[in-house]
């Protein structure tokens, strides 16, 4: 029943709340449709007059906040970064930049780039792999030198 309440008060609030004309018929839109899908429930009317319920799902949206890119994906990542008062450094800002838009992939599988660019390009970590050569072995530490067996 959560799934069917929580939704139908939550796009109620948000279309009383908001001022924006376009908004608001977005936002009834989604409410309309939510008292749709709630009113077919088999449950619905024994779950409204439980103001128990009603009353926790009120409380519940109360507690939501809607978020934005300053708190999401890379944009929120790279704020956060900068917020710390460090910074990025540039080399490592444009390996994020190329991780996240030819690397990280949407559930349909395809990266910014290839949505983008309509052209599918090769994974960016395998093509480093092949490129990269054998890596360098380790160096001996101070201690192990001079400790004798």
């Amino acid at each position: 029943m959560k799934q069917y309440l929580l939704p139908l008060l939550y796009w109620e609030k948000q279309a009383q709340r908001t001022k924006n004309p376009d908004l608001k018929e977005d936002y009834q839109y989604a409410a309309d449709k939510a008292r749709a899908a709630f009113d077919n429930h088999p449950l619905s009317q024994e779950y409204m007059e439980k103001e128990d319920i009603v009353s926790w799902a009120k409380w519940m949206i109360s507690n939501f906040e809607r978020t934005s890119s300053a708190v999401e994906g890379r944009n929120g990542w790279l704020s956060q970064m900068h917020h710390t008062g460090r910074g990025i450094p540039p080399k490592r800002l444009k390996a994020q930049t190329v991780l996240h838009n030819f690397y990280l992939k949407r559930d349909d599988a395809t990266t910014a780039a290839e949505r983008l660019f309509r052209h599918k390009f090769p994974d960016p970590l395998k093509w480093v792999v092949e490129r990269m050569g054998d890596l360098p072995l380790p160096r001996r530490s101070n201690s192990l030198c001079n400790e004798t067996f």
